[in-house]
């Protein structure tokens, strides 16, 4: 009797030890990553000659089959050249690989015929990323210049020169950076002006910002709409718009929606940066 349910007891575990097996093997299998195959396309012995690819017998069949494995996740990538097409598919094995292309109605019927290679990646390759666009929705994105009055604006100019290493122009020195989305040259002007100067009434203090800005025509509605005091018009020139207004704390404001490309030929080699 003893050795009867000893027998069942170990027939038991060799039971859960064979499931337990089984099952981890399996799973160790499932959790193998998929290699990577190139399929390529070519006209097949009974693509009619006479027809585009859309007037072909079985057309829509095989771009359903493509659909569906984009779906799936089993095409990686895709793209035809010359009269040929190619897609990167994941399959389980070389024989996973033939099934899957195999399937397609414009293979079974010889639309199309069909070579599968498996890729061997050497190195990985990430597709440069194209920078985005900005929305240009009418706002400021910078220090275009600051501008102040000075006794003696060209000793001054010369002082910072000599003391600071600001590289001089004729209205100061102008500050080179890049945009911090696209990477392109930018510029601020740094300017002290004489005493005696008009440019920055109505403002009856001795400094004027100017401030980049993205959309001077979008901006302008909003100035409007806010009841803002705007000074003039739009000005346009080579190196971009202008416009000025006031503040609440009726400081004259210069707003510039610069042509940054048009400094780059007039200054360079002879900008702070």
């Amino acid at each position: 009797m003893k050795n009867n349910i000893f027998s069942i007891l170990l027939m038991c575990n060799l039971i859960v030890f064979g499931t337990f097996l089984c099952s981890y093997k399996f799973e160790s299998k499932i959790a193998e990553p998929p290699s990577i195959y190139i399929v390529e396309y070519s006209k097949g012995s009974k693509w009619d000659n006479s027809k585009e690819f859309d007037g072909q017998k079985f057309a829509n069949h095989h771009s359903a089959h493509l659909q569906s494995l984009r779906k799936q996740g089993i095409i990686q990538f895709g793209g035809r050249y010359a009269d040929k097409g190619i897609i990167f598919i994941a399959a389980m094995g070389l024989d996973n690989a033939k099934y899957i292309v195999n399937s397609d109605s414009a293979i079974i019927n010889k639309m199309f015929s069909a070579t599968i290679n498996e890729l061997n990646v050497f190195y990985d390759y990430k597709a440069e990323q194209i920078p985005s666009k900005k929305i240009k929705s009418g706002k400021v994105t910078g220090i275009g210049g600051v501008f102040f009055k000075s006794k003696d604006a060209k000793a001054l100019n010369a002082w910072y020169y000599n003391n600071l290493g600001l590289v001089p122009n004729d209205y100061g020195s102008m500050f080179e950076w890049r945009d911090s989305d696209d990477k392109t040259i930018a510029y601020t002007q740094w300017s002290p002006f004489s005493k005696k100067t008009k440019y920055f009434l109505p403002s009856k203090n001795d400094y004027m910002i100017n401030y980049r800005v993205d959309n001077m025509e979008e901006l302008l509605k909003k100035l409007k709409e806010n009841k803002v005091t705007i000074l003039d018009t739009i000005e346009s020139y080579d190196y971009g718009k202008f416009l000025h207004i006031l503040d609440c704390d009726s400081n004259k404001v210069e707003l510039w929606e610069p042509i940054d490309g048009s400094f780059t030929k007039l200054y360079d080699g002879k900008t702070t940066k």
